[in-house]
């Protein structure tokens, strides 16, 4: 059986995951289904000075989520294998709920210049970012996968 100090921080990790999605998540939907069925500007992005401008902006967006990813990366490399489990455990946390907070403002930000330009290019680019947080919620696999667990500390984790 999983040991359940395990079972509570997945939980709590769980809790700020979701949470973070949750509200660019629930306003999508506010905002795409109005326009939808009005006024959603569907000219080619790279058609005049304002398209391009959303490009950049989108593209913007991704860097961010690329960018958190190296760095939640660089953080975990820090970890070193004689660390107590606990340690790792804190590290492990910290970098994830950086590498959330980037998908939670790139998605905040998404759905708000949907909103405010009502142009195509943000119906598209805040599922994209969706589908690419989600590649990376937190799970016990990718916990075991990520961090340099000990024996002693792999045998704490229930064996399916």
């Amino acid at each position: 059986m999983t040991d359940p100090r395990i079972k509570r921080y997945f939980e709590r990790m769980g809790s700020i995951y979701f949470g973070l999605i949750a509200l660019p998540l629930l306003l999508y939907p506010i905002v795409y289904l109005p326009l939808k069925d009005g006024f959603l500007h569907t000219s080619f992005p790279g058609s005049s000075l304002d398209g391009i401008l959303f490009c950049v902006v989108a593209m913007l967006l991704f860097v961010l989520i690329f960018v958190s990813r190296r760095l939640y990366k660089r953080n975990l490399g820090n970890i070193n294998k004689d660390w107590t489990f606990e340690q790792k455990l804190a590290v492990y946390q910290r970098a994830s709920v950086i590498f959330y907070l980037a998908g939670f403002i790139s998605s905040l930000c998404s759905v708000g210049l949907l909103y405010f330009t009502e142009h195509q290019l943000f119906v598209a680019t805040y599922p994209m970012l969706l589908m690419l947080i989600s590649l990376y919620r937190p799970t016990i696999q990718r916990l075991k996968r990520e961090l340099p667990l000990s024996e002693k500390e792999l045998t704490m984790f229930k064996n399916k």
